[in-house]
């Protein structure tokens, strides 16, 4: 299902000097090696965690497994397609969720919740109820 083979991944990273005028006319660079041959494998049905600390690169490879990043080396392979060709392929079969924090309200009950938010993004009624059920039935 997921075949993740020595993927690699720099960034340009802006260094930044003591002085404003050089750092916004003649910017320099470094590269930070985000990901450092990554391999690993996920049979259909097997359930992993994904853990470690802040900045191990946690998020860049989801991404790229996603094809919302690209790698610099090596291979993937989503349900036998390639993120980097595929991406709308892939992402009829699968789901991510990133962020740092809930977009739930913790002091309102979950309906509230949901009614706010549905308000907020102008939600019409019968598509809310449509969602609603669907992931009540799902969860």
């Amino acid at each position: 299902m997921l075949e993740v083979r020595h993927i690699t991944k720099k960034f340009k990273i802006r260094k930044k000097t003591d002085s404003k005028f050089k750092d916004f006319f003649r910017p320099k660079f470094s590269d930070f090696q985000a990901l450092d041959s990554i391999s690993f494998n996920i049979k259909q049905g097997e359930k992993v965690a994904f853990i470690g600390p802040n900045g191990a690169g946690k998020s860049t490879t989801i991404k790229a497994i996603l094809g919302i990043l690209h790698y610099d080396t090596g291979a993937i392979k989503v349900f036998d397609k390639d993120p980097k060709t595929q991406r709308k392929e892939i992402a009829k079969l699968t789901s991510s969720v990133f962020g740092q924090r809930s977009q739930l309200l913790y002091h309102l009950p979950l309906m509230d919740s949901f009614s706010f938010f549905k308000i907020i993004y102008e939600i019409p009624d019968e598509i809310f109820q449509q969602r609603l059920e669907r992931f009540v039935k799902k969860f």
